[in-house]
Formats: C-alpha cells, sequence, structure tokens
C-alpha cells in the first residue's frame, strides 16, 4: 500500500516546502529519498526543449508562441522587402492576428 502512496504525482507547492532545507532534515531517510526522487521526476518533465524555450504553463506557452510568431513574421518581411517583394500585405494581417490574441485572451477563472 505505501507503494502505490510513492507513485501519485507530488504538486509542486508540496515538493517546495519539503524541499526545504530545514523540513528536509526533520524527515526520515526513506521520506527524504522519496522527496528527492520526485524533485528529480517533476525536473525531468519539464517540457523538453519545447517546455524550455516556451514555458511550461499553457497560458504563458502560447503566448510566447504567439510573440515568437510576430518577431519571425517581421524578420520575414523586413528581409523580403530588402530582397525587393513586398508581402506587407500577407504579413501584417498575420502579425495583428498573434497580437490579437496575445492582448485578447484572458486568465480563465475557475
Amino acid at each position: 500500500m505505501s507503494d502505490s502512496l510513492n507513485k501519485t504525482p507530488i504538486s509542486e507547492d508540496l515538493l517546495i516546502s519539503f524541499a526545504n532545507p530545514d523540513v528536509l532534515n526533520k524527515l526520515s531517510e526513506s521520506n527524504q529519498k522519496v522527496v528527492i526522487e520526485n524533485v528529480l521526476n517533476n525536473k525531468s518533465r519539464d517540457g523538453g526543449l519545447m517546455g524550455k524555450l516556451f514555458g511550461n504553463k499553457k497560458e504563458n506557452a502560447s503566448m510566447n508562441i504567439a510573440f515568437v510568431i510576430c518577431l519571425l513574421l517581421a524578420v520575414i518581411g523586413s528581409v523580403s522587402m530588402w530582397c525587393g517583394h513586398e508581402r506587407w500585405d500577407v504579413i501584417i494581417p498575420a502579425i495583428m492576428t498573434a497580437v490579437g490574441y496575445m492582448f485578447g485572451v484572458g486568465v480563465k477563472s475557475n
């Protein structure tokens, strides 16, 4: 029965409170190992490269991705203008759509 308890995911806030050195030193050695293993497991589930680039929270990641798309479209527009091919009539609406999404998205309340 204690094995099934160790396999359930632990919230990050709880892990942070247990990872405090004062609290961690008061735990038994087996509980210290469980806390350390869960901290390592949570770190390994950070979303890989995409999680490191854009963040793990859904709200922040979507806004960060929209911002990167705006930057890339601006660079593409600048390069195409420099090459003599005006593409702003296509790029500006895409940038405005992404900016509208970034400012229009709201935090959902429970």
